[in-house]
């Protein structure tokens, strides 16, 4: 492999690993939902664990598929877990009859947006290039 061809992927590689998801992507939610969630109600969704909205609703996540980098990313950087961690905790969730507390997985961001759109309380991770009036952008606080 030619050694600048190299040196460029390994650097666009180093820099995707090291950026903030909250730069490539963003959580969002229905409009009449909160404006900001905090990093430890979005760990705690993101973890299985109950987490509720100021007023008392259930927060449901819905991540795309298994693999992306924004998925990744988002459990590593809010939650401190890999998805073979997430993998083991939704395991842990379903056999226990705690199903309903797992994070969603959509099969695309599309997907992902359209469950966010129709589940009171959901919030959802795309990509900032996805966005569009359907949903709003909340900040993570």
């Amino acid at each position: 492999m030619n050694n600048k061809i190299f040196r460029r992927t390994f650097l666009g590689l180093l820099a995707a690993a090291v950026l903030p998801a909250e730069q490539n992507f963003a959580v969002i939610t229905q409009a009449d939902n909160p404006r900001s969630i905090t990093r430890i109600q979005l760990k705690r969704a993101l973890l299985g664990q109950e987490a509720h909205w100021p007023g008392g609703g259930k927060i449901t996540v819905v991540l795309g598929p298994s693999g992306d980098p924004g998925r990744i990313a988002v459990l590593k950087e809010y939650a401190g877990i890999t998805e073979s961690e997430l993998y083991k905790i939704i395991m842990h969730l379903n056999f226990t009859g705690q199903g309903e507390l797992a994070p969603i997985t959509a099969a695309s961001f599309t997907s992902v947006m359209q469950a966010v759109r129709s589940k009171p309380g959901a919030v959802g991770v795309v990509p900032l290039s996805s966005l569009n009036p359907t949903v709003k952008k909340i900040e993570i606080e």
